[in-house]
């Protein structure tokens, strides 16, 4: 569980006559503290889209999408009740190479499951599905993304 304190600060728009100049004053408007049950970094792992990973840390899935035009990118799936909201929302961290933003976002989140289901949500307003998932209940951009796991698969008679 990651935790978090942020400083909000508000900005009192002040005007003068002739000409008109606007002058910001930063004024503290409160504090706030916050707890997410993802990791707060980009992840390690390798792999593009719902990658599950099964290792001495736990299993879950790695999640990564490249956007290079985002500020923000959530996580709503059938494991976080489709939450967009700060309170319980899943948030992608934008990976860096050599401390500069790529583009890329990435998030390691543990207890997710083979079938599950989810769609990236950028900027506040467009929800997408994964351009590299392996399995959707729906063809084109309707439908959910589903976490697929090749390494699940046990096809009869096959060993």
């Amino acid at each position: 569980m990651a935790l978090g304190l942020g400083l909000f600060i508000m900005h009192d728009l002040k005007l003068k006559s002739a000409p008109a100049i606007n002058f910001l004053k930063p004024t503290i408007v409160g504090v706030i503290f916050c707890a997410t049950l993802a990791a707060s970094a980009q992840s390690t792992r390798p792999g593009w889209g719902a990658t599950p990973y099964h290792d001495s840390n736990g299993t879950g899935v790695t999640f990564r999408v490249w956007a290079p035009h985002a500020t923000n990118v959530y996580l709503p799936g059938n494991f976080n009740g489709y939450n967009i909201t700060a309170g319980g929302a899943t948030k992608l961290i934008q990976e860096t190479t050599n401390g500069t933003p790529d583009g890329i976002w990435s998030l390691d989140v543990a207890g997710v499951t083979n079938y599950s289901q989810y769609k990236f949500y950028f900027n506040g307003y467009l929800w997408k599905q994964d351009p590299r998932a392996r399995m959707v209940t729906q063809a084109g951009s309707g439908g959910n993304s589903v976490v697929y796991d090749p390494n699940a698969f046990n096809q009869p008679g096959i060993k």
